[in-house]
């Protein structure tokens, strides 16, 4: 897996390879279309879909180049509104991305937009932003939703605590990790048990 810090806001753009086959996913791709383009060719990599978290400009910014290059659907969850152009899947909670051999499965997290989606992969997440190391997506923007993004976060609570994090911003970490010293998660938790 290739990780590229895009654009003004350093949004991480994943680049994941099927465990077989030189086919990837490209998620995220925010800004810095041609140095995506440029570690797919590096990697001697077929992009074969753009998968977006959420719409929000600094994670769609380079969609429609990479789309035009590479020939890759855009891919979207169907609660996500966008203007910018039209998505070519729309995807659901429980879908899966496949590419190659490889799978990630969309678990739709709304919260920081309405159509959030985090992908979970064999021992993997890719969060974008309703998960942080130590911190959570904000909820003031259009569309945010602190009670939404607490029922999200319940939900990623149940994942198992070796797996590895990684969001649409900042460094990677673990649940376990997450699950010990986010104060959002612990929110969520204990928001989780009722009264």
């Amino acid at each position: 897996m290739t990780v590229l810090a895009v654009g003004a806001l350093e949004t991480n753009c994943h680049i994941v390879k099927s465990a077989e086959t030189e086919e990837a996913a490209l998620i995220d791709p925010g800004a810095e279309a041609d140095r995506i383009l440029n570690a797919l060719d590096a990697g001697s990599l077929k992009a074969v879909c753009i998968v977006n978290t959420h719409a929000h400009f600094d994670h769609i910014g380079a969609d429609e180049t990479v789309r035009a290059r590479t020939g890759a659907p855009i891919l979207l969850h169907s609660r996500e509104p966008i203007s910018a152009f039209r998505p070519d899947r729309l995807l659901e909670d429980g879908d899966h991305v496949t590419f190659g051999a490889s799978q990630l499965q969309v678990m739709h997290t709304p919260g920081h937009t309405p159509g959030s989606i985090c992908l979970v992969g064999e021992g993997l997440l890719f969060s974008g932003d309703t998960l942080f190391a130590g911190d959570v997506g904000r909820t003031d923007l259009p569309g945010g939703d602190e009670e939404a993004l607490l029922r999200s976060l319940r939900r990623l609570l149940a994942l198992d605590d070796s797996i590895v994090v990684h969001p649409g911003h900042g460094p990677s970490s673990t649940m376990g990790r997450e699950k010990r010293f986010n104060p959002y998660l612990r929110e969520a938790a204990l928001a989780g048990r009722g009264p």
